[in-house]
């Protein structure tokens, strides 16, 4: 249940890459702290692997904004 609080709302209008790179940033950074707090090991794990995640959908926005 953890992973529906940093999941971004499909219903989220951006109008450019660049906002939706700054988008997933902002929920893997919700994800990272989420994983910190966790004390389960494998929901842990789970969490960072939700925030790298977000991190690799910045990064292809990032890359079509270029």
């Amino acid at each position: 249940m953890l992973t529906n609080s940093c999941r971004a709302r499909s219903e989220t209008l951006m109008t450019s890459s660049k906002e939706k790179a700054a988008e997933f940033r902002r929920q893997a950074a919700i994800c990272f702290d989420l994983a910190q707090r966790i004390s389960l090991k494998e929901e842990q794990e789970r969490m960072m692997q939700v925030a790298e995640h977000w991190l690799e959908l910045a990064k292809r926005a990032e890359a079509e904004a270029d």
